[in-house]
């Protein structure tokens, strides 16, 4: 599932692109999420998940090459894709934020279909490679899924609940549980993108916004506690993470 978050403060241009993207993405077939803000403030207190960001630079209230900036502070991989009539922004904007790409007003949609197939096969955002079948999973409605496979980047954490002796595994949206030894999960995770915050509790870094003394702020929202003998350890695994997305 890509997410993918768009601003321009002209609701026209806004809504012309947001039609030519879901187009294009429905005809790949590629699953993904699109919001859409008419405000640059609002975006970055909104969104909570991004892979790409399409943003106009010139708008009134925050340009978009500020807002740009915000947005890779908040996520770290994010991918910047520019909407502008003004090509002299565009030096500043691969200076300033790294921008993957650049597209003239008015769009057009064989280039935009370019770009998008670009920036997503450059980081396989569509790999089916990370998947896993779980087994006997229960979602919150109490049905029940004998077998589910499950793309791992849209697990945010897996917490232990004791008192079922249950795995809960915390999605954006959805929440499961399936009986399975938390140790053993931690095992068979340890060389992918998940660390141990605290006894019971394995996050995915792909959803850690920042650290703050011991506690881990994911980009839900949800605040998880780090326990104070496992925050080298989480510090330094988190930080290779974000090592090797750079």
């Amino acid at each position: 599932m890509i997410n993918i978050a768009i601003c321009d403060d002209n609701a026209d241009d806004l809504n012309l692109i947001v039609n030519m993207i879901e187009e294009i993405l429905k005809e790949c077939k590629i699953e993904f999420v699109l919001h859409k803000f008419l405000s640059a403030k609002k975006m970055i207190k909104e969104i909570k998940r991004l892979d790409i960001g399409i943003l106009d630079i010139s708008m009134d209230e925050l340009n978009g090459i500020e807002l740009g900036r915000k947005l890779k502070s908040k996520f770290t991989n994010v991918k910047l894709l520019y909407i502008t009539s003004f090509r002299e922004y565009c030096l500043q904007a691969i200076n300033d934020v790294h921008a993957f790409s650049f597209l003239c007003k008015p769009i057009d949609k064989v280039l935009l279909k370019k770009q998008l197939d670009e920036v997503v096969n450059k980081d396989s955002l569509t790999s089916k490679t990370n998947y896993r079948i779980f087994n006997n999973m229960k979602d919150m409605n109490g049905k029940v899924f004998l077998t589910k496979k499950v793309n791992m980047d849209d697990i945010i954490y897996f917490e232990y609940i004791k008192s079922k002796r249950r795995i809960m595994m915390v999605q954006d949206e959805e929440q499961y549980e399936f009986p399975y030894v938390m140790a053993t999960l931690s095992k068979e995770l340890e060389e992918s993108a998940f660390e141990i915050s605290c006894r019971g509790c394995l996050i995915n870094l792909k959803h850690v916004s920042r650290i703050k003394g011991y506690d881990i702020y994911l980009d839900n929202g949800k605040i998880v506690p780090l326990s104070q003998k496992r925050v080298a350890k989480f510090k330094i695994k988190l930080n290779e993470y974000l090592s090797n997305c750079n």
